[in-house]
C-alpha cells in the first residue's frame, strides 16, 4: 500500500475511483436523453447486419432512412453498449437498462481523463498533469455529457484514447538497424495493433477520428522519427480495416458512403433551429461568433483563466514545437475552420467536444508555471482546489442537469434562461413523470413534446403516454403536457396552467401543463 500512495500514479487512481463511487450513487437520477432510442435502435439494426455474414438475405434495409441520419455516424460504441448491458442482463441483474448505459457511457469518459493525463505527461510534471486532469473530469458540462450522450462525448473520450496510444507506439519506433524479421515484428506489434484497434474502433463512431492520424505524424515529424513510415502504414491500414468491419452501412460501398457520411455529418442538411443570445438561428446560419461565445460561457472561470495563463506561458517561454503543433492543430485549427465557414452546429456545441482537451492541457502548461514558481506542497493542492470549487459547486447545484452549466459570465443558468439552450436533450423528463407518478390520477394521458419516449421507463404503468405526432383535435382532449423550454418552445403553451416546473438555479427546464 505504501508503494502505491507513493506512486506518480496515486492522485490519478484515486480522482478515477472517487469519480466512479459518485458516479455509482448519483447514476439513478439521470434521466434518458433525446436521441438514444434512435441510437439504440440504429445499433441493434446494424448488429443484425452480422447475421448477413452468413445468411445474405438477412441483410437489414441499406440505412438510407434509419436512424441515426443516413448513417452519418457510425454505431461501435452503442452497438458495445448493446452487448454489454445484453450479458449484464442475462446474468441475472434487475435493472433498468437505461442505468447500465449511462454508467457504460461514464465509464468511457474516465478512459479518456486517464488517456489525456499520460497525453499531457509528454510536456508537464506529473502535477500539472493530475491538474489538467482534474479539472478536465470535473467540468459540470462534460460531468453530465458524460451520463447522458452516447456518442459526442464517448467520441471525446475514445479520441483521447486513440491519440495517447498512437503516441504511444511513435515514441516505441527505434531507428536502428535491424534484421528484415525484426523490422517486421515490430511492425506488427502489439504497440501498433492496439492503437489501430483503438482508432478503428473510434472511426466506427465518427468520421473526424482520422484526425488523430494527421496529429500522430505531425508528433513523429517533429520528434524526428524518420523510421516509422512501415508502422504507420500498417496501424492506418488495420484501423482503416476494423473501422469497415464495425460500421454495416459502409459494407456495400465502403468509400462512397464514407466519403457521403464525412459531408453529410459536417454540413448538417436539417434545418434544426438552436437558441444563441435570445435569438433563434438554424443550424446552418449560426453567427461566426457562436462557438467562441459559448466556449468562453459553458467552461468554468478558472478554467478559462488558466487556459489563458498556459497560453502566455507557451508564448513567452516557447513551449516544445510538438507540444505547440498538437495543440493548434488539435484546437486551434478546427476552431478557426469552424468560425470561418460557419459550420453548422446546434444543441451549443456537443459536436465538437473532441477538440476540447486541448484547452484542458493549456491549463496544465498554466498550473506547472505556478507550481514552479512555488514549488510547495501545500500551494499547489491549495491551487488545485481553489481551481475546481466552481465546478463541484456548480455539479452539486445543478445535479442531475450538469450539462446545462453556465458560468458566472453568463450570469451562471438564470443569465442564461431564456438566451442559450439548456436541457437541449429533455433529461429533465425524468422528474417530471416521477412528479406526475405521485399526483396522477389513474389512467391519465400524458403527452411529452419532442422525444415522448424518454419518460416511457419512468411513468406509471397505467398511465397513456401520447406521441406528440399521433395529435388530433384539441390540446384539452388530454390530461398533460409535458414541454421543454428547449428553443423556448414551452412559450407556445403559455395559456395553459403550469402544474409543475422542473427548476435549477432559477431556470426553467421543462414544465408540466394542464389544458
Amino acid at each position: 500500500m505504501k508503494n502505491i500512495t507513493r506512486s506518480e500514479y496515486f492522485p490519478l487512481i484515486l480522482l478515477i475511483t472517487v469519480n466512479l463511487v459518485i458516479g455509482l450513487l448519483t447514476l439513478p437520477a439521470y434521466g434518458e436523453s433525446w436521441d438514444e432510442a434512435s441510437l439504440f435502435r440504429y445499433a441493434e439494426r446494424s448488429l443484425r447486419a452480422y447475421g448477413s455474414l452468413v445468411h445474405p438475405a438477412r441483410f437489414p434495409v441499406s440505412f438510407e432512412q434509419g436512424d441515426p441520419l443516413f448513417g452519418d455516424h457510425g454505431p461501435a460504441f452503442v452497438m458495445l453498449v448493446v452487448l454489454v448491458r445484453g450479458f449484464i442482463e442475462r446474468s441475472g441483474f434487475t435493472v433498468l437498462p437505461v442505468y447500465i448505459d449511462h454508467f457504460i457511457y461514464f465509464l468511457a469518459f474516465q478512459a479518456g481523463v486517464v488517456s489525456m493525463y499520460f497525453i499531457s505527461r509528454r510536456w508537464m510534471s506529473s502535477w500539472a498533469s493530475f491538474g489538467a486532469v482534474l479539472l478536465f473530469s470535473t467540468q459540470p458540462l462534460l460531468w453530465g455529457h458524460a451520463f447522458i450522450n452516447p456518442k459526442d462525448a464517448p467520441f471525446m473520450s475514445f479520441f483521447l484514447t486513440s491519440l495517447a496510444l498512437g503516441l504511444w507506439w511513435v515514441d516505441r519506433t527505434k531507428d536502428n538497424g535491424d534484421s528484415l524479421g525484426s523490422r517486421l515484428r515490430r511492425v506488427i506489434s502489439p504497440d501498433v495493433l492496439a492503437a489501430a484497434l483503438v482508432l478503428g474502433f473510434t472511426t466506427a463512431m465518427r468520421v473526424a477520428a482520422p484526425m488523430v492520424i494527421v496529429l500522430v505524424v505531425l508528433y513523429a515529424a517533429l520528434r524526428r522519427k524518420s523510421n516509422i513510415f512501415p508502422r504507420l502504414f500498417a496501424y492506418s491500414a488495420v484501423s482503416l480495416v476494423v473501422a469497415i468491419a464495425l460500421w454495416p452501412h459502409l459494407w456495400p460501398a465502403p468509400l462512397e458512403r464514407f466519403v457521403f457520411s464525412l459531408l453529410n455529418s459536417s454540413l448538417y442538411p436539417l434545418e434544426i433551429q438552436t437558441l444563441f443570445a435570445g435569438r433563434l438561428y438554424f443550424s446552418d446560419q449560426i453567427p461566426q461568433t457562436y462557438l467562441p461565445v459559448l466556449l468562453g460561457l459553458q467552461l468554468t472561470e478558472t478554467t478559462l483563466l488558466l487556459a489563458f495563463l498556459g497560453l502566455v506561458v507557451a508564448f513567452v517561454k516557447k513551449v516544445p514545437r510538438d507540444y505547440a503543433v498538437l495543440l493548434s492543430v488539435w484546437f486551434a485549427l478546427p476552431l478557426a475552420v469552424f468560425v470561418a465557414f460557419r459550420t453548422p452546429l446546434f444543441d451549443n456545441f456537443r459536436h465538437v467536444l473532441f477538440i476540447l482537451p486541448p484547452l484542458f492541457m493549456l491549463a496544465g502548461t498554466g498550473l506547472d508555471w505556478l507550481f514552479q514558481k512555488m514549488p510547495s506542497p501545500l500551494f499547489s493542492a491549495l491551487i488545485l482546489i481553489v481551481a475546481i470549487v466552481p465546478a463541484l459547486n456548480a455539479n452539486i447545484r445543478l445535479h442531475p442537469y450538469q450539462y446545462v452549466y453556465y458560468n458566472s459570465l453568463a450570469g451562471g443558468v438564470q443569465g442564461a434562461y431564456r438566451e442559450y439552450q439548456l436541457d437541449y436533450w429533455c433529461v429533465s423528463y425524468r422528474e417530471a413523470a416521477l412528479y406526475l407518478n405521485q399526483t396522477a390520477p389513474p389512467n391519465a394521458s400524458v403527452v411529452p413534446l419532442g422525444p415522448y419516449q424518454v419518460m416511457r421507463f419512468y411513468l406509471r404503468p397505467d398511465l397513456q403516454l401520447i406521441e406528440p405526432e399521433s395529435i388530433t383535435g384539441d390540446w384539452q382532449d388530454y390530461d398533460y403536457i409535458v414541454v421543454g423550454t428547449r428553443n423556448n418552445e414551452d412559450l407556445e403553451f403559455a395559456r395553459y396552467e403550469t402544474i409543475f416546473s422542473v427548476e435549477r438555479n432559477g431556470a426553467v427546464l421543462s414544465v408540466i401543463k394542464r389544458p
